[in-house]
C-alpha cells in the first residue's frame, strides 16, 4: 500500500467518525490524484459530503483538524448534497477543477455529472482576470516595471488558465489576451 493510500483510507476513517451515519461521501481532489504531487510540498483536499453541516458535526470535524495539518490534509469541504447544484453558477471554476482531478474513496460521486454553462464559466474568468489587472498595477508601482506575462501564471490563477474559452487548436488566446490587455504575450 502507498502512503497515498494509506493516508486515504486513514481520512476516510476519520470522516466516518466525525460524521457517523449522516456521511454521503468522501473524495480527494487536486494534485494528490495526478502526477502534479510534490511530497513534502503538496496537500491533500478533501469534499466531505453529509446529510446535514451542523454547529455539532463542525465542533467534532474542527477537534480533529489539528491532527489533519500536520499530515498536510488542507481543511476538507464539508458539504451537502444540495450544495453541488445550488453553487455552481457561483463557483465554476472551482467544481471544474475538481471534477477534472478527483477520486471517490467512500459513497457516491458528486462530481461527476455535473454540468457547467459556458456563461458562468466565462464570467467567473472574466471575474477573476479583472481582478488580477485591478492588481497588476500595484507592484509595478513599489517595484518598476515587471514582466507582465508572470501576473497571468501559476498559483490562484491555475483553474482560470485551464478552463479559459480555448481557440479552435485548443490554445489558450494570449495573443488575444496580449492586444486586449497590453501585455507582452511571449512566455
Amino acid at each position: 500500500m502507498t502512503d497515498h493510500e494509506a493516508l486515504f483510507g486513514w481520512f476516510t476513517e476519520e470522516a466516518k467518525v466525525c460524521a457517523g451515519n449522516t456521511l454521503r461521501s468522501v473524495t480527494v481532489y487536486g494534485s494528490s490524484v495526478t502526477e502534479d504531487f510534490h511530497p513534502g510540498t503538496s496537500d491533500y483536499n478533501f469534499v466531505v459530503v453529509v446529510d446535514r453541516v451542523g454547529t455539532e458535526l463542525l465542533e467534532r470535524c474542527g477537534a480533529r483538524v489539528p491532527q489533519w495539518k500536520k499530515k498536510r490534509i488542507a481543511t476538507p469541504l464539508l458539504l451537502e448534497p444540495s450544495f453541488f447544484e445550488e453553487a455552481l453558477d457561483s463557483y465554476p471554476l472551482e467544481f471544474l477543477s475538481m471534477q477534472a482531478h478527483h477520486r471517490v474513496l467512500a459513497g457516491k460521486d458528486y462530481l461527476k455529472d455535473l454540468a457547467f454553462v459556458h456563461a458562468d464559466l466565462r464570467l467567473q474568468c472574466e471575474r477573476e482576470l479583472r481582478a488580477k489587472l485591478l492588481l497588476f498595477a500595484v507592484p509595478f508601482w513599489k517595484r518598476g516595471p515587471l514582466r507582465p506575462a508572470s501576473s497571468f501564471s501559476g498559483g490562484c490563477s491555475f483553474p482560470i488558465h485551464r478552463s479559459f474559452p480555448r481557440e479552435p487548436d485548443g490554445d489558450l488566446p494570449w495573443h488575444a489576451l496580449s492586444q486586449r490587455w497590453s501585455v507582452d504575450s511571449h512566455r
